[in-house]
């Protein structure tokens, strides 16, 4: 098979794997079942934190279910490629990218790279409640803090993140992927991961033309896919006709 012929059937096959995530991830993720009735998942967890303490959770939730072939895929296709979960198969990102191409003006917010940096806080917030919430649940706290007071107020929480979620949505179409650019917790971390990854994605300068495409395939329009925020959507991979773009096998952090 001819290089060519392989990117053009990975495109397919990425085609393909994003649209099957959205249809089942998707809803899966938003009311924790493929259906329109809210079992769980964002909109019904009742936890303050979802999709976190599922292994305790009394509802009756598919993401429950498929949690840890979740998790472990996130995990494993970060070793190998990355933040290749961002690009391929969250739901959330998928449908941002899908918002984003409507026809409406488009706005790069000042300062972006530097906005980036929420992600962080946000983490950091992301990894506090979890364990406020560890410590409750052990009995090493009775109470207290924010976990505790998200958790009590429920009720109200609930058409927040459900605003939230529209908002996002709505800003999505104006601004590439905002809430995995600068928010997103599984994002922060696994960006990191584009730095140790047994594969990395080069360009070969000897074979490379200066045509340009990958850069102007690149929602993101990076010329290093190694950069911490590269999504790992593979375009860039997949548009080269030149196959100048490779995927690499590396031991060791560049």
């Amino acid at each position: 098979m001819s290089g060519a012929k392989f990117r053009f059937d990975l495109r397919a096959v990425l085609q393909t794997l994003r649209a099957a995530a959205l249809l089942t991830l998707g809803p899966i993720m938003v009311f924790g079942q493929i259906g329109v009735t809210a079992v769980g998942g964002l909109l019904n967890c009742p936890f303050s934190v979802p999709f976190i303490l599922c292994p305790i959770c009394p509802t009756p939730c598919t993401f429950n279910l498929i949690r840890p072939w979740l998790f472990g895929w996130i995990v494993t296709s970060g070793i190998v490629l990355g933040r290749v979960f961002c690009g391929t198969t969250c739901p959330i990102g998928i449908m941002s990218d899908i918002l984003y191409r409507l026809p409406v003006g488009k706005h790069h917010l000042k300062h972006g790279r530097r906005l980036t940096y929420l992600r962080y806080g946000f983490l950091a917030l992301f990894f506090w409640l979890m364990v406020e919430a560890a410590l409750v649940l052990t009995g090493s706290r009775s109470g207290g803090g924010l976990w505790t007071i998200l958790t009590l107020r429920r009720g109200i929480f609930v058409p927040i993140i459900t605003l939230a979620f529209v908002v996002l949505m709505v800003t999505s179409a104006l601004t590439y992927r905002p809430w995995c650019v600068y928010l997103c917790p599984v994002g922060t971390l696994l960006s990191k991961a584009n730095s140790f990854s047994l594969l990395g994605l080069e360009r070969d300068a000897l074979v490379c033309d200066d045509c340009h495409a990958c850069m102007e395939s690149c929602p993101l329009g990076m010329g290093d896919a190694s950069d911490p925020d590269c999504m790992r959507c593979l375009s860039c991979f997949t548009i080269c006709e030149r196959a100048a773009i490779r995927l690499k096998p590396r031991l060791r952090s560049d």
